[in-house]
């Protein structure tokens, strides 16, 4: 049973595949006759007009006159089915049908634009509100980003940008957000220029970020060892390593916009159990950071060797943690997902409905998602953020959305660097500078174009074009993943 069924000619597909777009992005159903692949094309569209709550008909001039048209219409009216004539163009109804729910569109292009509010404000009087509106922004600390955002991360394991310059660099280029490591801002606590490098980044319109630590402390295995400071081992590097207290000193010192947990990356139990885990060890940072003015958000990691499905599983932890925190973000790895990126997707796709489900917007942030043709993908399931280090380990092309070995920066350093900022430019195309600082400029240059590209498509049809166009052999999977058609 579907909540919506549309009729339509065939001359406005593709228009009208514009509108299935912008309802199903309500996470309201939608049954259309492409949804057909065998069978009797009667049969099918008369079951799908009994079974749909209500009946969108897209009115235009190639409707006038259709004998097919109006005995959908009739057969609607029949089964007592509330009927939303959608007007494209000038165009008349069938007679006895005209004061139905009308929406006159004419001249529509389809774009989320008053037209189509007008029609999904008269279906939520009928059908409900099945979810709520996503957001195109967030306010932080009383700073504004707009979403989907890419936060640009800085960290100390495996980059070829030293944090200490890169967050100079974020300074200078003031993206939307930039992410410190508690572990590395720790562990570099006593230099001065790196504070005040800091504190100048925090200062401008920029979302300063700090992560829990525990990404680089369990790389360098260097994370707090309780069972042997409770044993009494004498192994040094367990009893001195990265812990909840050094995480706790840092956020209060730094007093970033916004900070991730202290997270336990390999939980034990039920989704429950796993739940009110994370809700605890969040409260504790919450309450261990004295005069704190800004929030703490969950980082919600997935157990392994569950025989519970993953999507499922995500989303049962994930949606308890939202009820006991509600928090302004929910954070999850990507690596934690699923294997592949339809994988991933499908997973993102199913905690998005759940969360929606409980009546408010929780943005969901993907951890480690530093890949553009990630981003896209993600965000046109339901990710709201992404943070990784993609930006300072390797080189973008501009136009492909791929990414390059870092050393292939040459390839793109003359005639790209045109496209940059006038200060990104500078220093990109000082040859004195270090190779991965200059190379780096020019991603942050690319990565922002590329979620601006995204955030511009965000609500439309766009993104599925963008599928289309940067991943042709899978771009119409992904978007069937996109519309929740999760057939192999």
């Amino acid at each position: 049973m579907s909540d919506i069924c549309i009729i339509y000619s065939r001359k406005d597909s593709s228009i009208v595949r514009q509108l299935v777009s912008l309802l199903k992005g309500t996470d309201w159903t939608v049954w259309w006759d492409e949804n057909i692949s065998t069978g009797d094309w009667e049969r099918s569209v008369r079951k799908a007009i009994g079974e749909s709550r209500v009946l969108v008909a897209v009115v235009s001039p190639n409707t006038e006159g259709s004998d097919v048209f109006r005995d959908e219409l009739l057969l609607a009216k029949k089964k007592g089915k509330s009927i939303f004539p959608f007007v494209i163009n000038d165009a008349d109804l069938p007679l006895g049908f005209g004061f139905f729910h009308r929406t006159d569109a004419f001249g529509w292009s389809g774009k989320n634009d008053t037209h189509f509010k007008s029609l999904a404000g008269k279906l939520s009087s009928e059908l409900g509100n099945s979810s709520p509106t996503r957001p195109s922004s967030l306010v932080i600390r009383g700073k504004t980003i707009r979403l989907p955002a890419c936060v640009f991360s800085l960290s100390s394991f495996e980059t070829r940008l030293d944090p200490r310059a890169g967050i100079e660099l974020l300074g200078l280029a003031t993206p939307a957000a930039g992410l410190l490591s508690a572990y590395d801002t720790y562990a570099w606590r006593e230099d001065r220029n790196f504070a005040r490098s800091i504190e100048a980044f925090r200062a401008s319109s920029s979302v300063l970020v700090l992560d829990s630590g525990n990404y680089e402390a369990f790389r360098l295995n260097d994370r707090f060892d309780s069972t042997a400071a409770l044993e009494g081992w004498k192994k040094e590097k367990n009893l001195s390593g990265w812990k909840r207290d050094s995480f706790i000193e840092t956020a209060t010192t730094m007093s970033p916009d916004l900070a991730f947990s202290f997270d336990d990356p390999d939980p034990k139990g039920t989704a429950s159990e796993i739940a009110d885990t994370v809700i605890a060890n969040t409260r504790m940072d919450e309450d261990g950071i004295d005069s704190r003015d800004f929030p703490i958000c969950p980082i919600v990691h997935l157990p392994h060797g569950s025989k519970t499905p993953l999507p499922t599983l995500a989303s049962q932890i994930i949606c308890r943690v939202a009820n006991g925190l509600d928090p302004i973000m929910i954070a999850v790895p990507e690596r934690e997902l699923g294997n592949g990126i339809l994988e991933r997707a499908r997973t993102i796709r199913e905690i998005r409905r759940s969360l929606n489900a409980l009546g408010k917007y929780y943005p969901l942030h993907i951890l480690g998602t530093g890949n553009p043709l990630s981003m896209l993908v993600l965000s046109a399931v339901g990710a709201d953020s992404f943070d990784g280090l993609e930006w300072c380990r390797t080189v973008a092309d501009w136009d492909e959305w791929r990414l390059h070995h870092l050393q292939h920066f040459d390839f793109f350093a003359r005639g790209e660097l045109g496209r940059l900022p006038v200060g990104l430019r500078k220093l990109a195309e000082n040859k004195e500078a270090p190779y991965e600082l200059r190379a780096s400029c020019y991603n942050l240059a690319a990565f922002q174009h590329w979620v601006k590209e995204i955030q511009d498509r965000v609500g439309t049809t766009g993104l599925g074009e963008l599928m289309e166009l940067h991943v042709p052999g899978i771009g119409r999977r992904l978007l069937k993943e996109l519309h929740g058609e999760f057939n192999e």
